[in-house]
């Protein structure tokens, strides 16, 4: 019995043995960092120094841990630097808390990256233990040397996090006259490859960072999200525990990880997300393993739940939209060669529109580069022109294959991906019809959109935005920028004319049930061509919904604009549900399947069949 004893004694002390944990904004080792280019600096041999600041938020998980040392980032295989570390409770250079001395160096490892870290250990042995009285304070590094392209910056180039800064060149005249160092903030340029390490026995300790899912998801079938988290914890991870609440409603779900979470590894993995009703929702994750987590920090995201039975009746037209700019020379062979081929593929599925930048840098202020601001939460820098947006919705699978970034945009879509992307779309559940008519009288064109908003969906308050716009394909211009070859021609598809609402649109005077919204404009016979137009109408939310993974497309609708109206013939869409309306002949005989060309009454009105 007492050898039974001291064998499980033995085995608790191995799985609580202390273990090395990082705390900064790097991830895991092998992950692809730029390096520093000196950021305007003279491509020469230069002193360097460099920090990062460390808030009580960042080390909360780690309380009780022992200091040990920093990790630094180097990107040059070919030589090293001597250094010093320190750390201090504000960059002036004086009255360090710790401090040591190292080498610099290109650590070789079979992780392909473009650099590799260093960890340089404090003089103190004994380290210092990590308490809530150290508040903020700041860990860094002296470079004797620096060469271009040696220090490594993370991959969040060139979005940085608060409490990068650098300390370059001469360092010994960089003093104010009161003898403090003069650092400067660079978070707006990079995030520094720095991170503390400390040491200590924590386990069953996995941390939430981020959350991305579908703004709409059938009731009792959870939908794929696609989290980021982080295993603060000094053991091995492989069985997470979620729980999700809304309102007074609340479930949980226990999966298994598709490969190990190791300790300090962070990553983003695949999981279960359930919509309990409409708005805001959490979900936090419970347990690790059969453990319940030291972390209680908790996510929202934003979503609808549709009941199965409106998923079956209402059917969803996705909205692509075409962000382009007449100053970006690869627009002709993006749309024409590659995004048109797979697009061509669920057209009939789809409706497009055309949004048009002035600039292709976004620094204009015309609409359709706000609207990408709005998407992007004002960071210019997660978007390249062109890009194409889907309902303006993340695309989980092609994100958690690393094909897109996550953002509601797409680069590159190429044909063999667009099963991907647009099956993906138009497998969401949606909740609400729309039908769009138009007429002319004179050189005035009416538009009348009508749908309908499925009762019971929405929470109380909540509004829906319509937006409308008139687009014409084919537009010639001679200024577009062409591949290697300056200005010229092109005819650019899908072109708005006129958007009859804001760029968020308009909102639906109804929370649900019934509504006609109607717009009017004047034509130009001389500048447009009818035969080429088309009214594009989509309902939306706003930013007044959330974040930018909750100002989704609901459902869209298109018909085309006839010239000509005293024929007495309007143009009119089908309604993008499941419904039958009924549908008659010019004979008064009703007509089962209305997709031949030719003239029909649908609700009383003459529509054209094309």
């Amino acid at each position: 019995m007492k050898k039974i004893y001291l064998f499980l004694l033995a085995l608790l002390s191995l799985s609580l043995q202390a273990a090395t944990v990082k705390i900064g904004y790097t991830k895991n080792d092998g992950d692809y960092f730029w390096v520093y280019d000196g950021f305007g600096q003279p491509p020469t041999d230069m002193k360097f120094g460099a920090a990062i600041r460390i808030t009580p938020e960042m080390y909360a998980n780690y309380l009780g841990a022992t200091i040990k040392g920093i990790r630094v980032g180097w990107s040059n295989p070919d030589y090293s630097s001597a250094c010093t570390i320190f750390m201090r409770s504000e960059l002036s250079g004086k009255d360090n808390i710790l401090s040591g001395s190292g080498t610099l160096k290109y650590i070789s490892s079979s992780t392909p990256s473009m650099g590799q870290y260093t960890t340089i250990n404090f003089d103190n042995p004994e380290g210092l233990t990590l308490t809530e009285d150290l508040g903020t304070f700041y860990v860094g590094y002296y470079a004797e040397t620096v060469k271009q392209g040696t220090v490594a910056i993370a991959t969040s180039y060139p979005s940085g996090q608060a409490g990068s800064a650098y300390l370059w060149g001469d360092i010994e005249q960089n003093y104010d006259a009161d003898g403090n160092e003069i650092w400067e903030d660079d978070s707006n340029k990079a995030t520094l490859c720095v991170d503390l390490i400390v040491e200590g026995t924590f386990t069953n300790k996995v941390q939430p960072l981020s959350i991305i899912t579908y703004p709409t998801i059938t009731e009792g079938a959870p939908a794929d999200g696609l989290m980021a988290v982080k295993n603060c914890g000094t053991n091995a991870v492989s069985k997470l525990t979620f729980e999700y609440t809304c309102g007074e409603e609340a479930k949980t779900q226990t999966i298994s990880l598709g490969s190990t979470l190791e300790p300090g590894a962070q990553k983003r993995i695949t999981v279960p997300v359930w919509a309990l009703g409409d708005g805001v929702h959490n979900i936090r994750i419970s347990k690790v393993g059969s453990y319940k987590n030291g972390i209680k920090d908790a996510l929202e995201y934003h979503t609808t739940m549709v009941p199965s039975d409106v998923a079956k009746q209402y059917k969803r037209t996705s909205l692509v939209e075409f962000f382009q700019s007449e100053n970006v020379y690869y627009v002709p062979r993006y749309y024409d060669e590659y995004f048109l081929p797979g697009y061509q593929m669920y057209a009939e599925n789809l409706n497009i529109i055309g949004q048009h930048l002035d600039d292709q840098w976004m620094l204009g202020d015309d609409e359709a580069t706000r609207l990408m601001l709005d998407m992007s939460d004002n960071d210019s820098s997660a978007v390249i022109i062109p890009a194409v947006s889907v309902d303006r919705t993340a695309n989980i699978p092609l994100i958690a294959i690393g094909i897109e970034s996550a953002a509601p945009y797409h680069s590159v879509i190429l044909s063999e991906f667009a099963d991907y992307l647009y099956e993906t779309h138009l497998e969401r559940p949606t909740f609400a019809t729309l039908s769009a008519e138009t007429s002319i009288e004179g050189e005035v064109l009416t538009v009348t959109v009508n749908g309908n908003i499925a009762e019971g969906v929405l929470a109380p308050g909540r509004k829906l935005h319509l937006t409308a716009c008139l687009v014409e394909d084919n537009v010639y211009t001679d200024s577009q920028e062409q591949d290697e070859l300056g200005k010229g021609e092109y005819y650019h598809k899908n072109l708005q004319r006129v958007c009859f609402t804001h760029y968020w649109g308009d909102p639906v005077p109804v929370e649900n049930g019934d509504f006609t919204m109607t717009f009017t404009t004047d034509l130009y016979p001389d500048e447009w061509n009818y035969e080429n137009m088309r009214v594009v109408a989509f309902l939306n939310r706003t930013p007044e919904d959330g974040n930018r993974w909750c100002r989704d497309i609901i459902n869209s609708t298109s018909c085309p604009m006839l010239s000509g109206s005293e024929s007495g013939i309007s143009a009119v869409t089908n309604e993008t549900n499941g419904a039958q309306t009924p549908v008659f002949d010019l004979q008064g005989r009703r007509i089962n399947d209305a997709a031949a060309e030719g003239i029909y009454i649908v609700g009383g009105k003459k529509i054209i069949r094309k």
